[in-house]
C-alpha cells in the first residue's frame, strides 16, 4: 500500500479523536486525543486493516502515537499517570456540591470548608501523597471543596523559584477564579471550588484544569531551573573572561615595571662600579 493509504488512516483517526486534519501538516491532534482512546476504539483495527496496515505495523504506529504525546507534553509519565488518575477519581466525587446556606449566620452562604462552622458538613480530608515532597490534600464538604498542593522542590533553587512563581499567581487570583491567595500551611498553592463554581462551569474542565496543573507546574520549574542555570553560566563565563583579562593586563605591568626596574638597578649598579 503506498503513502496515500497512511494519510488517509492518519486523517480519519485526527477526525475520529477530534483533530483538525491538515493535508500539509504531519501532527494535528486534539488535546483530548490519548493513546488509550486509540487502543480502546474497536472500529480502528479494522479501518488499519481495510487500508493495507497490518497488526505490527498498527502497533507500531500507535507506539509512535505515544512517544509523540509524550514529547509534546499531552500525555503524562508512567510514573505520574497513576498519582494523577488517584487525584482525578477523588476530585470527581469530592465535587459533588450543592447550595447550602449557613446554619449559624442567617442568610449567610459561605464556603464550610473555609468557615468550618458545622462539623457535620465536612468530609473526611484525603491525603493523596506520591513522596514525601509531593501530594496533594483534598477537603471536601457540602458546598466547597479546598485542593492543597505541595510541589516537588529538590533543592534551594527549585524552592526559590516555586514561592516566586506560586506568589505571582496568587497575586492574580481574581484571574483564575478558583485560585485561594494564600495557601493552606504545608503546601504550596491551594484551589478553593464551590458549588457557584460548579453551576457556572463544567466540573470535569474544572478537575481537568487541576490535572493539567499538576502536569505543567513540574516542567515549568524545570524549565525555569535550567534558564537561570544557563544564565548564571553565561554570567560566570564573561566574569571569568572578565578576570582572565584583568590579570594578563596586570602581567603584563608588572612584566613592565619589573624590565624598568631590572634596567635601573642595572644603570646603577654601572654607575657604581
Amino acid at each position: 500500500m503506498g503513502a496515500p493509504s497512511g494519510v488517509l488512516v492518519f486523517n480519519f483517526v485526527t477526525l475520529h479523536l477530534g483533530g483538525v486534519t491538515d493535508a500539509n501538516s504531519t501532527i494535528t491532534l486534539s488535546d483530548a486525543a490519548s493513546g488509550e482512546e486509540l487502543q480502546q476504539n474497536k472500529r480502528t483495527p479494522a479501518l488499519l486493516d481495510y487500508v493495507g496496515f497490518t497488526e505490527e505495523s498498527s502497533q507500531a504506529w500507535l507506539r509512535n502515537f505515544r512517544l509523540l504525546q509524550r514529547k509534546n507534553g499531552k500525555c503524562p509519565t508512567a510514573t505520574l499517570r497513576p498519582y494523577l488518575n488517584a487525584v482525578r477519581a477523588t476530585l470527581q466525587a469530592a465535587l459533588c456540591l450543592e447550595n447550602f446556606s449557613s446554619q449559624v449566620v442567617e442568610r449567610h452562604n459561605k464556603p464550610e470548608v473555609e468557615v468550618r462552622s458545622s462539623k457535620e458538613l465536612l468530609l473526611q480530608p484525603v491525603v493523596i501523597s506520591r513522596n514525601d515532597k509531593e501530594k496533594v490534600l483534598i477537603e471536601g464538604s457540602i458546598n466547597s471543596v479546598r485542593v492543597s498542593i505541595a510541589v516537588k522542590q529538590a533543592d534551594e533553587i527549585e524552592k526559590i523559584l516555586c514561592h516566586k512563581f506560586m506568589r505571582f499567581m496568587m497575586m492574580r487570583a481574581e484571574n483564575f477564579f478558583i485560585l485561594r491567595r494564600k495557601p493552606v500551611e504545608g503546601y504550596d498553592i491551594s484551589f478553593l471550588i464551590t458549588n457557584f463554581h460548579t453551576e457556572q462551569m463544567y466540573k470535569h474542565k474544572l478537575v481537568d484544569f487541576v490535572i493539567h496543573f499538576m502536569e505543567e507546574i513540574d516542567k515549568e520549574i524545570s524549565e525555569m531551573k535550567l534558564s537561570v542555570n544557563a544564565r548564571a553560566r553565561i554570567v560566570a563565563e564573561e566574569f571569568l573572561k572578565n578576570v582572565s583579562d584583568f590579570f594578563s593586563a596586570l602581567k603584563a605591568q608588572i612584566l613592565i615595571l619589573y624590565v624598568f626596574f631590572w634596567n635601573a638597578f642595572k644603570v646603577r649598579l654601572a654607575t657604581v662600579i
